[in-house]
């Protein structure tokens, strides 16, 4: 029989690969493929937060005290706004720190219909308050994507990265790249 893998396992895999031992945030409709890559692997803490705001300042605070990568994972539309404080004083601080949020469907985006908290131009509003954001458009991108946003974190001056991902993409069935064994992110 063959195991399933898709965008979701590849997360959790590349975090695991990143280093990453504890994850924080809100468990989310828009962000359960990825935390149930998480959870099936059970080599990443994950630390349920009441809010985003407060996930993402944990988030920041074992960064600065680990060395590491911070993760921060939220929900979408309202939630993904509940981090842009904590995003804020990453940036600020200088704190090497990801968020993860899911996204509406692909099919939704950028239509403003309100779909499942659907905001207008949510990449806009984090980038506004990360160092960057970037958007997974597709699950033949999502590892490049994931890799630039790491590295870009981890590169001085370091800072908060944003990356959303379409609930669909993150359920979308993709080979595991071979790379995640060796994986060295462009620093």
């Amino acid at each position: 029989m063959t195991e399933s893998f898709n965008v979701g396992d590849l997360v959790a895999e590349f975090l695991q690969q990143c280093g990453v031992t504890t994850a924080y945030g809100v468990v989310s409709v828009h962000n359960i493929p990825m935390l149930d890559g998480i959870g099936r692997r059970n080599a990443i803490r994950f630390v349920p937060s009441r809010g985003e705001a407060g996930g993402g300042h944990m988030a920041d605070a074992h960064a600065r005290v680990s060395g590491g990568l911070g993760v921060l994972f939220s929900s979408t539309g309202p939630g993904a706004a509940n981090a842009c404080g904590a995003l804020v004083e990453a940036r600020f601080a200088s704190t090497p720190m990801l968020h993860l949020t899911g996204q509406t469907a692909r099919a939704n985006l950028g239509k403003e219909q309100g779909a499942v908290h659907d905001v207008p131009d949510q990449l806009g509003m984090l980038a506004s308050v990360s160092k960057s954001a970037y958007r997974v458009d597709d699950a033949q991108t999502a590892f490049a994507t994931l890799c630039k946003a790491a590295g870009e974190a981890l590169t001085p001056p370091m800072g908060p990265i944003s990356v959303e991902i379409p609930i669909d993409v993150q359920r979308t069935a993709i080979e595991r790249p071979a790379d995640l064994d060796n994986l060295v992110l462009p620093v």
